[in-house]
């Protein structure tokens, strides 16, 4: 076994180590952008389509009871 290698696993496993709590606090934040990200993006999609469709509706109202 190569005399190198010995030291440096115990340095490099304190470096990951140490940065754990900073990968869990990055991977939560991106989560967190994606899913909201996500929703708002749904949620203007929803919007737009459920603007369209009342149109249609309210189009088709007015013409059906002649007020146009």
């Amino acid at each position: 076994m190569p005399i190198g290698i010995v030291p440096s696993a115990p340095i490099a496993s304190h470096f990951f180590v140490s940065l754990l709590p900073f990968k869990r606090i990055l991977a939560s934040f991106i989560t967190f952008v994606l899913v909201l990200s996500l929703t708002i993006h749904l949620w203007f999609d929803s919007l737009k389509k459920t603007n369209k469709n009342d149109i249609k509706v309210i189009d088709a109202e007015i013409k059906n009871n002649g007020l146009i």
